[in-house]
C-alpha cells in the first residue's frame, strides 16, 4: 500500500530524507553528528507497522535446518536504494544468520522490528597495531596474507525495545545477525550502498585462533576470509508501505 499523496511525511519517509541529509555529509563536518542523532532517533521510533511489515513472513517458526532446501533462512524486502543510501527489510527464519561480514566504507543502522537476534561486531585495529601484528605473524605461520586482526566490539541481543545498532567504516563494521528464540526481522540502512563492482563489495568472513606472546595481541581477534557459507541465501517479498521516492525528491509533505 504505497502512498504518494501530499501531506505530512510517513515515519519512514522522514527517515529516508533525513538519511540521505545526514550522509551527504563528511563527516568532518560539524553538522554529520547532529543529522546522524536525529537519524537515529527517527529510526528508532520506527516499527513494523510504519512499514506495513507482511506479518506472514514471519509467520512460519520452524528452526531452520541448514541441510535443507525447502525454505530459504533469509528474505529481503527492498524499499529503497540509490547511489546514497540503501533501506531495506531483513527477515530471518528462527536460527537463520547473516554470517560474519563487512561493510566497506560504509554507514548502517539497524533497528530491530520483530522478534529478537544476537549481534556480534567487531572493530578493525589501527594500522599501526596492524602491522606490528602481521608481522608477527609473518614470522610465527603461513597464514600472514589470510588473517585480519579485530577487536570485539560488541556481542548483544538485541529486540524491538532496544536501541538502534549503528555502524561506521572504523566502528562495528565487521558483524554477524542471528535469529534468536524465533524468526526475527530488522530495518536496515547503508550509506553508501554495497558496489561489488567497485571498492565495496561484501566479504564474509570465519574465525580462526592463533596464539601470540605479544601482550598487545591479548583482546585480539583473527578473521579470515572465506567464501559466502552455504547456509546463508536470500529471497525477496515486495514492499508494501509508504512510497520513499517522493521524500527524497522533495515532491510531497513536509518534515
Amino acid at each position: 500500500m504505497n502512498d504518494n499523496m501530499a501531506g505530512p511525511l510517513a515515519k519512514v519517509q522522514r527517515l529516508a530524507r533525513q538519511v540521505s541529509k545526514t550522509f551527504r555529509l563528511p563527516v568532518s563536518n560539524p553538522a554529520f553528528q547532529e543529522n546522524l542523532n536525529k537519524s537515529r532517533t527517527l529510526i528508532n521510533s520506527i516499527q513494523a507497522q510504519d512499514l506495513n511489515f507482511d506479518f506472514n513472513l514471519v509467520r512460519n517458526t520452524r528452526v531452520f535446518n541448514p541441510r535443507s532446501n525447502e525454505m530459504p533462512p533469509v528474505t529481503y524486502v527492498k524499499i529503497h536504494e540509490d547511489c546514497e543510501i540503501s533501506i531495506g527489510i531483513f527477515v530471518l527464519k528462527d536460527g537463520a544468520r547473516l554470517p560474519l561480514h563487512d561493510h566497506p566504507g560504509m554507514h548502517g543502522l539497524l533497528k530491530v522490528i520483530h522478534g529478537s537476534l544476537r549481534a556480534r561486531a567487531f572493530n578493525e585495529v589501527s594500522p599501526a597495531l596492524r602491522q606490528q601484528l602481521e608481522l608477527q605473524v609473518q614470522l610465527d605461520n603461513s597464514l600472514a596474507n589470510l588473517v585480519k586482526p579485530v577487536f570485539l566490539h560488541s556481542d548483544t541481543e538485541v529486540d524491538v525495545n532496544s536501541d538502534v545498532c549503528v555502524l561506521s567504516p572504523t566502528v562495528a563494521g565487521i558483524h554477524e545477525i542471528a535469529a534468536r528464540s524465533g524468526p526475527a526481522a530488522f530495518l536496515d540502512v547503508l550509506a553508501p550502498p554495497y558496489d561489488i563492482d567497485g571498492e565495496r563489495d561484501c566479504h564474509y568472513f570465519g574465525e580462526v585462533f592463533l596464539k601470540m606472546d605479544n601482550p598487545l595481541a591479548k583482546d585480539v581477534c583473527w578473521l579470515t576470509e572465506i567464501s559466502c557459507p552455504s547456509d546463508f541465501w536470500c529471497d525477496s517479498a515486495p514492499y508494501q508501505g509508504p512510497d520513499i521516492t517522493c521524500a527524497l525528491d522533495d515532491a510531497c509533505g513536509s518534515l
